[in-house]
């Protein structure tokens, strides 16, 4: 709706503007959210079936632990879009 209130003024800087903000709101949206889910996924899922060795460095295993989860979680939610992609066209 934004964006259109932008081209039905013939407004090219504020159809750009409606763009870059909405863009921005949805990055923030999947930043955030991913990071939620990666530290809800790391203490119910990760932690309770494994637990990490205690003569290592327990935050480094944490975070490249949580780290992993995050790229798991995008690309899992990639994988997601390819397949609805596939069935809904």
């Amino acid at each position: 709706f934004t964006l259109g209130v932008g081209i039905a003024a013939n407004s090219k800087a504020l159809a750009l503007l409606a763009y870059v903000g909405g863009l921005s709101a949805a990055s923030g949206l999947i930043i955030v959210t991913t990071l939620a889910l990666s530290g809800m996924a790391l203490n119910h899922l990760v932690l309770p079936l494994y637990q990490p060795p205690a003569e290592g460095n327990i935050y480094r295993w944490l975070k490249w632990t949580r780290r992993g989860l995050i790229v798991a979680i995008i690309m899992l939610g990639y994988g997601f879009y390819l397949l609805l992609g596939k069935q809904q066209d």
